[in-house]
């Protein structure tokens, strides 16, 4: 019985020890506060404690797993911990209420580790009056004294440096770094020299590697004082010091007794320190000798440390990006020359390049990853209605802010732009904190600055880095370390920069001078090629003449012709540059009368580039020139006429009909439709059926091979940019490439589908009334084209074009015409009462007659081409030497015209309110005003839009089907205001546009 009650009371005592741990594991799910769950015993740092994963890493994995969650909770062992992600309440920590979180919520344990109560531990009580006395070491002033003192020690490594290339293959870079640093402490702040540099066994460097060394003494050390304080405490009393306390205790009073002796006073950390021994009454609380040695070894170890590892990190990024280095380095070098090979505290202030690698590696690798604070009473986050008791720790993700994504972009590039003015201006303050923030920021920051910055300079200016096979990639973190550090060291390669790196002979240099001045003359004489002819323009660009803008897709095509035609209003013409290619363009009515129609015959070409071995398809019908041009013309012309079109109506219905049905399906669904692509596969089908005589079904749930060929044809993605480009700027290039490359696919379907089509109707005999049957006549009778060459390359072009303008032009119309009127409701009744009024009238039987007396279907569709026309200019070259009449301009045969179609169509001297859509500026008394030069969608003259009359049957037919029994309506996705697309000849919008379309009630 007593053996029972044994058990029982072992169990009692085992389930009230299980309970008193897991009672505090409630905390935050009580308080509503998201957070990881829990391992008994070890909180969420199991890994942590031990020695899988650094502090850092593990916070950041807690930080992207409730990143959108302004705090989270969690625990070290059964210690809550409060992790703040959201930046304004990480500066209310920080700064607004710092009086409430001055606590850094560290360990102090004087007995055990007397140099463990320094600055960065201490409680507030004795921090405050240390930081206010200690911070005057670190003003500007302060370190302007200093900076003689670090530049020697500079100085010192570079040499130290060119022994070791002369040794090694490779560098250990880390410790490189941390010699030069630890060298730079001793002097500046306890004026010794620590002959680290040159001295291996340097007692001091021992001591640092020590310290922040994996080592399983130090490990083990700091498990003891984390977990069991109490022992730790204990064992302070019972075993004696370690070596480094000894060491450094001994070390720092031997230096003060050494000063006082010989009555030494330099401006420096150890003279404050006397300083403050000498008159206690500064401070309000006891200055003890373990207390001042502590302040003396945390300036030792984070001088150097955090230093030293920003610097063999910067140099670990610069080795893996040598754009960046050779940037840097030519800053350097700069600035060295600039002041004579002196390096002073102003000139490393105004190196942006510099200052940018140094922050942006901070960014990637802040020394200290998780900021660290302690409430010092009970406390409110108002924003988020949470209290938290006193003694409460806090803990900040610097390294989880620096690598998010969201805020950093591509976080594990290193990109210097990042800190570039309007970048930084652009984030919240509180997502940078490699020194942390507010009153209790890093007291040495400005220090650590300059001695890391000169450390570059004097290793880069010299040197180049790079990776070896030795190299760390990708950094692995040590996860036994409370600072950021790789678990390997950072072996690099580093060589020295020859003096001159490019061998150029003088008289290459003079050669490439003599050139560059040749060009030069020759693009300057190019460019007065209008101010010789009085012709008024603006300024070109050396190169790019007047379109740069729209060359790198910053400016579309209306853009540049309205602001050109804005710019100079009053004048009938002005001269631009077409990179070095002299362009004018022409304003005036009546000159673009005698260019487009009385002088025809002078400017029948169109001025476009010939490319044919390159483009096959581009020796059509609207790019060849004036002599293969006009009998083709003359032959394709029958094509298009009104007759023509009566015999083609019945299959434009006929598509028509199957976009009713596809609409109907798509309407079903109930989400906004893109009308551009809507109308395009109408567009697609009509012209597959008039021209081809081929059912191309793309008017269905599947994407056919014409639509995405018709994408193709029209696309700007960069391939087709890039071809583009080359074509405009090296004609050469451009033909060689495509003797090499072979077609591309819309080019080699087009050509495929005119071989085929023409193969089988022979064989078959078959003849329709249509565009593909001309050409077959042509084949079969070449003469009637006597003196052009009539190749299957040229029959395929034409067939090219009529497809490519066919559906894009009309597409994009009933596209914007349809954007239009969702956008003018009262306009959108006003047309679908007169196509329910010609409906009823004949029996809903569409008839090509009808459709000519439709008035306001007109006005709305001229109205819609006056504010888009799909060609914003139109295009002519002289033949021939041509004199302008009532004027003393005079150009040469080639010269490349643009009449600017789409700036006059938004003229509002001519248009008034152009930017409202107003069909009734298409009734007859208002044309009859205007001069008929003011509307050229289709151009004018005989080298009009030869299939204008198809593109407005197929038009409107296409929007009648369309608005006859559904109404279109804006969305959330409709595209306003309207933006052009920058990177496309032909006038389009940037995007597809969406618009509501629903059926109209009875």
């Amino acid at each position: 019985m007593a053996a029972f009650e044994i058990l029982c009371g072992f169990i009692v005592l085992f389930l009230a020890f299980y309970y008193y741990l897991v009672k505090p594991y409630e905390y935050w799910e009580k308080h509503g506060i998201p957070g990881p769950k829990p391992q008994l015993l070890f909180g969420n740092f199991f890994p942590v404690i031990f020695g899988r994963i650094s502090i850092g890493d593990r916070l950041m994995s807690f930080y992207k797993q409730y990143k959108h969650e302004p705090v989270f909770g969690l625990f070290v062992r059964t210690q809550r911990i409060l992790a703040i992600n959201d930046p304004d309440l990480i500066k209310t920590v920080l700064i607004k209420d710092f009086s409430k979180f001055s606590n850094r919520g560290l360990a102090v344990n004087e007995v055990a580790e007397p140099l463990s109560q320094h600055l960065f531990s201490l409680e507030p009580e004795r921090w405050r009056p240390l930081r206010t006395r200690l911070s005057p070491t670190f003003t500007s002033g302060k370190l302007k004294d200093m900076f003689s003192l670090i530049d020697e020690c500079s100085n010192t490594l570079e040499k130290y440096l060119e022994s070791l290339i002369s040794t090694k293959s490779y560098i250990e870079v880390r410790e490189l770094a941390a010699r030069f640093t630890t060298d730079v402490i001793g002097s500046c702040a306890f004026g010794v020299d620590m002959n680290a540099m040159s001295d291996v066994q340097c007692k001091f460097r021992d001591i640092g590697r020590e310290f922040f060394g994996p080592g399983l003494k130090q490990v083990l050390k700091n498990r003891l004082r984390e977990n069991l304080p109490t022992l730790y405490t204990l064992l302070g009393y019972i075993l004696p010091q370690d070596e480094t306390t000894i060491f450094f205790t001994n070390a720092v009073l031997d230096m003060i007794k050494h000063r006082r002796k010989n009555k030494i006073v330099r401006p420096d950390f150890i003279n404050t320190l006397m300083d403050l021994q000498d008159h206690p009454e500064k401070l309000s609380i006891k200055l003890t000798e373990p207390l001042l040695v502590a302040q003396a070894f945390l300036f030792f170890v984070a001088g150097f440390e955090t230093s030293s590892s920003t610097i063999a990190n910067a140099l670990y990024e610069l080795a893996q990006n040598q754009d960046v280095q050779d940037k840097l380095r030519a800053e350097i070098k700069e600035h060295h020359e600039l002041n004579d090979g002196k390096w002073q505290y102003e000139n490393i202030k105004k190196m942006p390049i510099l200052d940018a690698v140094f922050k942006e590696t901070l960014r990637k690798y802040p020394p200290v990853t998780v900021i660290m604070r302690k409430n010092t009473e009970k406390y409110t986050f108002e924003d988020i209605k949470l209290t938290i008791p006193k003694d409460t720790r806090i803990f900040i993700s610097a390294y989880g802010i620096h690598r998010d994504p969201e805020i950093y972009p591509n976080p594990d590039v290193f990109d210097i732009d990042r800190f570039k003015e309007d970048a930084v201006a652009a984030r919240h303050p509180m997502h940078y904190l490699p020194f942390g923030d507010g009153p209790r920021n890093c007291v040495g920051a400005r220090f650590a600055i300059f001695q890391t910055k000169i450390g570059l300079i004097k290793i880069l200016r010299t040197y180049k880095v790079d990776v070896c096979e030795r190299t760390q990639i990708p950094y692995i973190n040590e996860p036994r370390t409370f600072t950021l550090a790789p678990k390997h060291g950072l072996d690099l390669k580093i060589t020295k920069v020859e003096k001159y790196t490019m061998f150029i002979t003088l008289e290459i240099l003079c050669g490439l001078a003599l050139a560059l001045i040749v060009l030069y003359c020759y693009l300057t004489i190019r460019y007065n090629f209008w101010t010789s002819r009085g012709v008024p323009g603006p300024k070109p660009t050396l190169l790019f003449g007047n379109i740069m803008k729209s060359m790198f897709g910053k400016e579309s095509l209306p853009q540049l012709l309205t602001r050109n035609y804005n710019d100079f209003k009053n004048e009938p013409m002005v001269g631009i540059f077409l990179r070095t290619v002299p362009v004018l363009i022409v304003k005036d009515p009546d000159l673009i009368k005698d260019i487009l129609i009385k002088d025809f015959s002078k400017f029948a070409n169109r001025g476009f580039i010939k490319s044919e071995p390159a483009v096959p398809l581009s020796n059509h019908l609207f790019s060849l020139e004036a002599k293969r041009w006009r009998p083709l013309r003359t032959q394709l012309s029958p094509v298009f006429t009104s007759g023509k079109l009566r015999g083609t109506f019945s299959l434009i219905l006929e598509c028509s009909n199957h976009l009713e049905s596809y609409l109907n399906t798509m309407i079903e669904k109930g989400d906004p439709i893109d009308v551009r692509e809507l109308a395009a596969r109408f567009t697609t089908d009509v012209i597959g059926s008039c021209a081809f005589g081929i059912e191309m079904n793309s008017l269905s749930e599947n994407e056919s091979d014409f639509r995405r060929i018709g994408k193709k044809i029209f696309s700007t993605d960069f391939w087709k940019i890039l071809r583009i480009r080359i074509r405009q700027i090296l004609p050469p290039l451009h033909v060689f490439l495509a003797r090499v490359l072979p077609y591309n696919e819309e080019t080699k379907m087009i050509m495929g589908i005119t071989r085929e089509t023409i193969e089988y109707r022979e064989k078959n005999k078959i003849v329709r009334p249509d565009f593909m049957n001309i050409l077959m006549e042509l084949k079969r009778h070449p003469e009637r084209v006597a003196d052009i060459k009539l190749t299957d390359d040229l029959l395929a072009a034409q067939t090219f074009i009529f497809f490519a303008a066919g559906f894009e032009t009309s597409s994009t119309t009933i596209s914007n015409a349809l954007y239009e009127l969702a956008l003018n409701h009262d306009i959108q009744d006003k047309l679908r009462e007169e196509i329910i009024q010609f409906a009823e009238k004949n029996d809903g039987e569409w008839k090509y007659e009808t459709i000519k007396q439709m008035q306001y279907l007109d006005k709305v569709f001229q109205e819609t081409l006056r504010k888009y026309p799909a060609l914003p200019f139109l295009s002519r070259e002289s033949v021939e030497d041509y004199t302008f009449e009532n004027t003393k301009v005079t150009i040469p045969k080639e010269t490349l015209i643009w009449v600017p179609v789409f700036p006059i169509h938004r003229d509002p001297e001519i248009y008034p309110d152009p930017e409202k859509f107003d069909p009734e500026r298409f009734s007859e008394d208002k044309m009859k005003e205007r001069n008929p030069m003011y509307y050229l969608p289709f151009g004018h003259g005989p080298r009009n839009c030869v299939g204008a009359r198809f593109a407005i049957y197929q038009t409107k037919i296409g929007l009648i089907k369309i608005l006859h029994k559904n109404k279109v309506g804006v969305c959330s996705k409709t595209l306003i205001p309207y933006k052009y697309n920058p990177l496309s000849f032909v006038l389009t919008p940037t995007t597809g546009l969406y618009l509501t379309i629903t059926r109209v009630e009875d």
